[in-house]
């Protein structure tokens, strides 16, 4: 009995003709979305790519050169794209790409694409993952109000019912009905995905990329299941066609557009952050006055420079056997980098909290849990954006380091500031090669959203063994 009325679902939802038109829309924006994203992420790929070979070619081959100046002179990075960027593009428009790393400065990540766009962007772009948290379930909506609405108005409710067939099997075969539909999209669109990963081997990253797929494919399977149960037992509980559309429709509006923007502002109140100016303002002030305000630059010096005085034996810097500017240089990186280590950790701490507070709404609507998980199955969210800067960092201390050594312990002597070290010394620096977190870190820092999105799933299930389902309540 299930099975038939599963498959009398599926032939009554393809003769109406307003949802095949939309079924046909629907699957051919997902198609266009999916090649479009596609394109969009080899450009940008290959685009980052490129300008980090310029300039890794730029830092080796930049002649003899004095290892400070090189440090000033610094370099760039560029933040990867995900090979599941073109599913969820995520924060990665706003975020910013590039990276300079150079001494006594810790920049942020510059050149967001969105900052070079006209006011339209504000919209959006359209991209699969849109399609398939908006549109899809919009259109289960559809499919789930008409099968009632069409079989209420015709007799053919209580038809069935005269005919044995228990009300909450109706229900469990016109959800799994709905259901099958959306996965026939949802599995197009991701076996498309991995036909389109796999003509690109060199760009996928091992089995952490198949493991992600895997992921979201099972969490979109799971939102629509959702999608379903909600909107057959919502059109089966409410007998009046206008106040049932209504209700589904206003459900779709607040879960999609209203609640994801009120919790935004609202986490944005709770924990309001800096401007950029304030924030860099900060971190120069305490680079020159101290982290307390009262250890300036220049005494901060003079203890050094005796603590280094006093380490080899000598009373002058035209003594010491090694080159004391390199050390100096040093010794300001390591107190620049407590000052990074300080902001940042409570920019870093405050943009946290934020996350957590958005990702309990999750318990609210199920929307923002798809949302968030499906950003980091895809890592585009705020915490890979803040790993990669982390590990950005790492670098450019790593780097500058290296470079001070080189100056105070390479063989010039202090003041020497000719002195250079040969151009094939540049060569041997290790380059950047981010490594982006693996699935396991993703999903661990959205517990919330997976704790969520199940209860979701249970809280449905449950609905549906509640002993109010009765064939009159339903005609």
């Amino acid at each position: 009995m299930l099975t038939q009325i599963i498959q009398n679902e599926w032939r009554i939802a393809w003769r109406e003709r307003q949802l095949s038109v939309l079924w046909l829309i629907i699957g051919g924006l997902l198609l266009f979305a999916t090649f479009s994203g596609w394109e969009n992420f080899q450009r940008i790929h290959h685009e980052r790519e490129e300008a980090a070979q310029l300039m890794r070619q730029k830092w080796e081959n930049q002649g003899d050169q004095n290892p400070h100046s090189s440090a000033h002179y610094g370099t760039y990075v560029y933040k990867p794209v995900s090979i599941l960027h073109f599913l969820d593009p995520g924060i990665d428009k706003f975020a910013g790409v590039s990276l300079r790393l150079e001494g006594h400065v810790q920049h942020g990540l510059a050149f967001a694409a969105a900052s070079e766009q006209s006011s339209l962007s504000r919209f959006g772009d359209l991209h699969t993952g849109l399609i398939l948290q908006v549109l899809v379930p919009l259109l289960l909506i559809f499919v789930a109000f008409n099968s009632f609405q069409r079989e209420r108005s015709s007799g053919a409710l209580r038809l069935m019912f005269a005919q044995g067939i228990a009300p909450r099997s109706l229900l469990w075969g016109k959800i799994i009905a709905v259901w099958s539909m959306a996965l026939a999209l949802l599995l197009l669109v991701l076996l498309l995905s991995g036909v389109l990963a796999l003509s690109q081997p060199q760009l996928s990253q091992g089995t952490d990329v198949w493991l992600r797929l895997l992921g979201m494919t099972s969490l979109y399977a799971l939102y629509y299941f959702l999608i379903s149960a909600m909107a057959v037992q919502l059109a089966a509980a409410i007998r009046q066609p206008a106040l049932s559309l209504l209700s589904l429709l206003s459900i779709w509006v607040l879960s999609t557009v209203i609640l994801p923007k009120v919790v935004a502002a609202s986490a944005e109140q709770q924990k309001p952050l800096l401007g950029v100016m304030q924030f860099n303002e900060q971190m120069h002030e305490e680079r020159d006055k101290g982290l307390n305000g009262h250890d300036p630059e220049d005494e901060r010096s003079k203890r050094f420079e005796r603590k280094i005085l006093a380490k080899y034996g000598v009373d002058s810097l035209s003594k010491l056997p090694i080159n004391y500017d390199g050390l100096l240089m040093q010794e300001d990186e390591y107190y620049g980098n407590a000052v990074w280590d300080k902001h940042f950790g409570l920019l870093n701490r405050d943009l946290r909290q934020q996350a957590q507070y958005v990702a309990w709404s999750s318990f609210i609507n199920p929307f923002q849990a798809l949302r968030n998980l499906s950003l980091s199955l895809a890592n585009s969210d705020l915490y890979q954006h803040l790993h990669f800067q982390k590990a950005a960092e790492m670098y450019r201390r790593t780097l500058i380091r290296t470079l001070n050594e080189k100056m105070a312990y390479g063989g010039s002597k202090t003041g020497d500031w000719d002195w250079k070290v040969p151009e094939a010394w540049f060569s041997e620096l290790r380059d950047f090669d981010y490594q982006a977190p693996a699935i396991a870190r993703s999903l661990q820092q959205r517990s919330l959203e997976l704790v969520a999105i199940a209860a979701w799933a249970l809280l449905l299930i449950l609905l549906l063994w509640m002993p109010w389902w009765k064939a009159e309540r339903l005609l």
